[in-house]
């Protein structure tokens, strides 16, 4: 069995995130991803064809709620990039690992908010 490398639980979310590359190329716009899972250290992003590379820096716009009133500016780090299995693959091809350069906080609300909806798909931690 690997070895979990999380610090802190991950909370689902299925929530959209805006990413802005830092690593010296002009992308133009930022690029919309979609937030797997979230914790107070790093997350998962399910991404479209994304450019990256382990070590680059992002700023990112983190929507932590359903009714996007609670967003989260983060600079992170990308830890991994993986394409996604076929099976998988739709809008999104890629997952992206990222660790924060600093802990996010996530409110009570927003993590009863995430776990309702964990919940609701039938996911229990």
């Amino acid at each position: 069995m690997a070895e979990d490398r999380r610090r802190d639980l991950r909370q689902v979310t299925c929530l959209p995130a805006s990413v802005h590359h830092q690593g010296g190329q002009d992308l133009g716009d930022d690029e919309t991803a979609m937030i797997a899972d979230v914790s107070t250290t790093g997350a998962r992003l399910l991404m479209r064809n994304p450019e990256l590379r382990a070590g680059e820096v992002l700023e990112l716009e983190l929507q932590l709620d359903t009714e996007g009133k609670a967003r989260e500016k983060a600079k992170a780090s990308v830890m991994r990039v993986s394409a996604l299995p076929d099976e998988r693959v739709s809008v999104w091809t890629h997952e992206v690992a990222v660790a924060f350069a600093s802990p996010i906080p996530l409110t009570e609300a927003e993590r009863k908010d995430m776990q309702a909806r964990m919940a609701a798909l039938g996911i229990r931690r």
